[in-house]
């Protein structure tokens, strides 16, 4: 009977133990997802203030 419960314990713990990576896997993912975004964001925000910047240059060389 004891080493049942031991087993049983040891079972419970390895599947803690796998949630618990499962639960970094999925904070990992999410930190790289965010991060990402965050390039994205910057790069959209880059191209659209050098688009205005060559649209002033152009106007700038039309007068």
């Amino acid at each position: 009977a004891l080493c049942e419960q031991l087993a049983n314990q040891v079972q419970k713990w390895r599947d803690k133990q796998l949630e618990i990576l499962e639960i970094k896997r999925k904070l990992e993912e999410s930190k790289r997802q965010a991060e990402l975004e965050k390039i994205r964001q910057e790069h959209e925000r880059s191209q659209k203030q050098r688009q205005q910047t060559k649209e002033k240059v152009s106007w700038i060389f039309l007068i």
